[in-house]
């Protein structure tokens, strides 16, 4: 995989290639600071280019943060465009929730994506509360729970439910946890 270009480098995509030719199209007005993120991507990922236009097709007026966050979801990261869009972009209210949800995505532990989503739609205007349950679906836990736990009027509540979340074994009841 190529290095992204130093910062007010342009990229070098042909756009006689169809992936160039889309980012073009998708980056000819509002998301224009994008290009060469949108030329990077389809440059790197040449058996799927497809994923890195999928960040600007999602149906949504997403904000140009956004739609960047996730041209780096599927770029950088290498996560699935279906999961930064459906499970991200569409909740994410600005770049900084979208970073969040990338970094649950991209976490090892998380085998369910929704998990990511559940935080985003529970918590996503609460960024506190949001990076608790990001935080503690990364860490692998229940991932229903760990929205529930999002849900905790305060820090201190919403951090003793996610602790008591992490003691209780996979498929263990955890509705003492945040009853």
């Amino acid at each position: 995989a190529r290095p992204p270009p130093p910062p007010g480098t342009q990229t070098v995509c042909p756009a006689t290639q169809w992936p160039c030719a889309s980012c073009n199209s998708y980056t000819a007005t509002t998301y224009a600071p994008l290009r060469n993120s949108c030329y990077s991507c389809v440059l790197k990922r040449t058996a799927d280019p497809w994923q890195c236009h999928a960040c600007f097709s999602t149906g949504a007026n997403l904000a140009v943060d956004v739609a960047g966050g996730c041209l780096t979801c599927v770029n950088e990261r290498n996560v699935e465009s279906w999961k930064c869009t459906q499970n991200c972009a569409l909740y994410a209210t600005d770049g900084s929730a979208m970073s969040d949800c990338v970094g649950c995505l991209a976490s090892p532990l998380v085998t369910d994506s929704w998990g990511c989503q559940n935080c985003m739609q529970v918590a996503g205007a609460n960024p506190a509360a949001r990076g608790s349950c990001l935080a503690c679906v990364s860490r692998g836990l229940h991932t229903w729970s760990c929205g529930k736990c999002a849900e905790k009027a305060t820090p201190e509540a919403r951090s003793a439910c996610v602790e008591c979340l992490a003691t209780v074994p996979a498929g263990g009841n955890t509705w003492p946890c945040y009853a």
